[in-house]
């Protein structure tokens, strides 16, 4: 393994470890932005509708970000981008070799989900959670 080899594992591992932490951020600020809405949901009684819409959106999204325990504690919903990131991230850094072809389209499509649910999640944070606060 050449240092030029090494240098592309690092620099793929490091960002994968970014796009993880903004995941994960992510997770944190649906936490957040729930507990606004449940707040909002107390002071309020005429804007249900819309309260159950942004609650509904904000579960939606934490289900793409993270898996989200259900009701059966036997059954596990579908590992979400967190767990998919974590694992790949040993993939990449465990290997002894430049990352493949391969490697790099799984990062491309795992940052493109994780790119659309956080903008998704900063939609619904800029204008839908001012909007039931009015």
């Amino acid at each position: 393994m050449t240092d030029a080899d090494l240098q592309a594992q690092f620099d793929l591992a490091l960002q994968v470890r970014e796009k993880l932490s903004e995941v994960n951020d992510g997770v944190r600020r649906v936490h957040e932005a729930q507990q606004k809405v449940a707040k909002i949901e107390q002071g309020t009684s005429g804007a249900a509708p819309q309260v159950a819409a942004v609650k509904e959106k904000l579960r939606t999204i934490e289900g793409l970000l993270t898996r989200i325990p259900g009701r059966n504690p036997l059954y596990l919903p579908p590992k979400a981008l967190d767990n998919k990131l974590a694992a790949f991230s040993s993939q990449v850094a465990g290997r002894e070799a430049r990352p493949t072809k391969q490697m790099y389209d799984v990062f491309a499509y795992l940052s493109q989900g994780a790119d659309d649910a956080l903008r998704q999640l900063a939609g619904v944070i800029d204008k839908d959670l001012p909007a039931l606060s009015k």
